[in-house]
């Protein structure tokens, strides 16, 4: 985690590296506070986030040390909102696990195939229960449509700047790197939360426990 983490900073299991573009960025702009997420939209808070974000994985990604300590790791966790992890895996090609301590239905899981169609799915934001009538499914759709294109043509474009300046798999595009994750575990139910279709590319895995003994994960 970066120098700017303070809450991480002593705790043996962390690895720290220095973030000087994200805590310029602290100084510059400031950090979020209530009154900020009061007063902006879904997507300028979204837009304000991963601005960071991305400030953060150039730390990490120009962190030659740091770097080469991940490139032994056997597998690379992340977090679904925090695409860095996408970028890492791809780099050096190790497998990629994401986490989702809240809903799928985020801007972001777009990138890595999880349904969510608006027909029948309330999206993110848009404040509506499953039971839609036919003007939230109208409001549901024009959700979509600018939660999909913000994801498009703000987050991809941000996170493609950092994958040509690292040279990351420049064979694939942007939306391949991003989608490449080999298992999601998510805390909301795939089925209860929404009624979500499976597609023929994915499957459902079922309630396990599991221990990784002498795997060494890297967690972005």
């Amino acid at each position: 985690m970066g120098t700017t983490q303070k809450y991480a900073a002593n705790d043996s299991n962390v690895r720290v590296y220095k973030d000087d573009q994200l805590a310029a960025a602290m100084v510059r702009f400031g950090g979020p506070t209530w009154h900020f997420f009061k007063t902006r939209s879904d997507l300028e808070q979204l837009r304000f986030l991963f601005m960071y974000q991305t400030l953060y994985c150039d730390d990490l990604l120009g962190n030659k040390e740091v770097i080469e300590e991940i490139k032994h790791a056997d597998l690379v966790v992340g977090e679904i909102l925090y695409l860095c992890s996408t970028l890492v895996a791809d780099k050096f090609d190790l497998p990629h696990v994401i986490v989702s301590g809240a809903t799928l239905s985020i801007p972001t899981g777009h990138s890595f195939g999880i349904p969510s169609p608006p027909s029948y799915v309330p999206q993110w934001g848009a404040s509506l229960t499953p039971e839609l009538r036919f003007v939230d499914r109208v409001k549901n759709v024009v959700k979509w449509m600018f939660s999909y294109g913000f994801f498009f043509y703000t987050i991809c474009p941000m996170f493609n700047e950092l994958k040509v300046k690292h040279g990351i798999t420049p064979s694939k595009n942007m939306h391949e790197t991003l989608g490449r994750v080999d298992l999601i575990l998510g805390q909301m139910d795939f089925v209860l939360e929404d009624p979500r279709p499976l597609l023929p590319s994915k499957y459902l895995g079922c309630k396990y426990n599991c221990s990784f003994l002498q795997i060494r994960l890297i967690i972005i």
